[in-house]
């Protein structure tokens, strides 16, 4: 029966840290998702007079710096991936919270008041080491406070309030730079003045942090034997998991960051018609992430994997070639479509990752996994900006249809078999 309980069963189980970290990454993902939606034309807007972006006596064409900054801020989360595995298990989860949001959100002050490139590529910078130690630490930390009965739908309902949030946080960010435009500001004050307004939400989030108590965590190891490895007795399957993490991140970063200007290059629409294709997508993503127990308890953890990012792909590389403007309804429906198959399956790698390998080896293997992520994805957005500025950014749609197949894959090649990957939802599985 315990495969077979529902969402309301679910939550009532929910202890209280678990119900605040639902309550923290609520906030989180509305102040995330109107910078989603507003930050990249604001850095466009920013330097569109210029006409190129003046970098260490180079002048860079505005979607490279765009995709440089986005790219910094990746590799600094990818660096931080492991520092932020040890000091979370040094310092406690909770701690770990609280200093990382409130170093994200000092940099995203900051990022609002400078137009030094140069500046803002530093707090680009600050703002990935804030915002590591929430990637890394944040599945150990739902792992120490579920039970395994709970976690898929834990896992699930985690990342569809995420989505939910990010619908508000979408609208709001499509929605406020008209509201100052029309206030009488110039637009790129007015979009400075919209992503002011997602501050109050990052500051929400502490109130949350503050209420958690601090999670039992492993007793913390060397950082020198983290890097080693040698406390980690599933080496084989950190470094499977690793190299999913950058198969798919480099896929995503192809695309995904300066999808805001491929939008408004081919289908010439800004932030006000760009803020409900996000919202259309986050809400695609939270309706599918519903029936992930669902879908788990009927066709298994792998299973789930594979089909629901292969199906995507179709969706994914359709994007490459509807261009013309009035298809803008045929784009919206392809990227909505591809995010709810492609991303329905993330509460269930991020559960099963952990289910793996044992508890002492949890923040180690976020850790890595989150590094590999975050420096592929870095590159991807590199890669991405270049081929944006060129004019073959159809080629990044492309290139990451096939890694996500490549993803979708392995995951089966390498875990097929595996106990915790044979476990239903709901039912104790492997390193739990």
């Amino acid at each position: 029966m315990a495969g077979r309980v529902g969402y309301v069963q679910a939550i009532r189980t929910f202890s209280r840290n678990a119900r605040l970290y639902l309550a923290y990454s609520t906030l989180s993902g509305i102040n995330n998702a109107i910078f989603t939606v507003a930050f990249v034309f604001y850095l466009e807007e920013v330097f569109r007079s210029q006409g190129s972006v003046p970098v260490l006596g180079a002048a860079l064409a505005i979607p490279v710096y765009i995709g440089a900054v986005l790219g910094v801020q990746a590799l600094a989360h990818g660096g931080n991936a492991l520092p932020a595995g040890f000091l979370g298990d040094k310092f406690g989860r909770k701690r770990s919270f609280l200093a990382a949001s409130l170093c994200a959100i000092l940099a995203y002050t900051l990022v609002l008041l400078t137009t030094n490139p140069i500046a803002l590529l530093l707090l680009a910078a600050l703002v990935g080491i804030g915002e590591s130690f929430h990637g890394v630490v944040g599945g150990p930390f739902l792992m120490e406070n579920s039970e395994p009965r709970e976690r898929t739908h834990l896992f699930s309902l985690s990342g569809s309030l995420e989505m939910v949030s990010s619908i508000v946080g979408a609208i709001l960010g499509g929605v406020l730079p008209g509201v100052f435009l029309a206030a009488g500001m110039a637009r790129v004050d007015a979009l400075r003045a919209a992503l002011f307004v997602s501050l109050p939400f990052a500051i929400a989030e502490l109130a949350p942090l503050a209420l958690m108590r601090e999670a039992k965590a492993p007793a913390p190891l060397p950082f020198r034997s983290i890097l080693l490895l040698r406390h980690v007795a599933h080496k084989g399957t950190v470094a499977r998991l690793s190299s999913l993490s950058l198969l798919l991140a480099f896929g995503i970063g192809l695309y995904f960051p300066l999808l805001n200007l491929h939008f408004e290059d081919a289908f010439h629409i800004h932030e006000a018609e760009f803020g409900p294709v996000v919202a259309l997508n986050a809400l695609g993503i939270a309706a599918a992430m519903l029936a992930v127990p669902l879908v788990v308890r009927r066709v298994g953890k792998l299973s789930t994997i594979t089909y629901t990012r292969l199906i995507a792909v179709p969706f994914l590389v359709g994007l490459a070639f509807v261009t013309a403007e009035d298809l803008l309804w045929l784009a919206t429906l392809l990227f909505v479509t591809r995010g709810a198959f492609a991303t329905m399956a993330s509460p269930v790698t991020g559960q099963l990752s952990m289910e793996l390998v044992d508890a002492p080896e949890r923040a180690t293997t976020a850790g890595f996994s989150h590094a590999a992520f975050d420096l592929f994805y870095a590159g991807g957005i590199f890669l991405g900006g270049t081929l944006l500025a060129a004019g073959g950014f159809w080629l990044g749609f492309v290139l990451a249809g096939v890694l996500y197949v490549a993803h979708a894959v392995l995951w089966t090649a390498w875990f097929r078999g595996h106990p915790a990957a044979l476990a239903r939802a709901g039912a104790p599985a492997v390193g739990t």
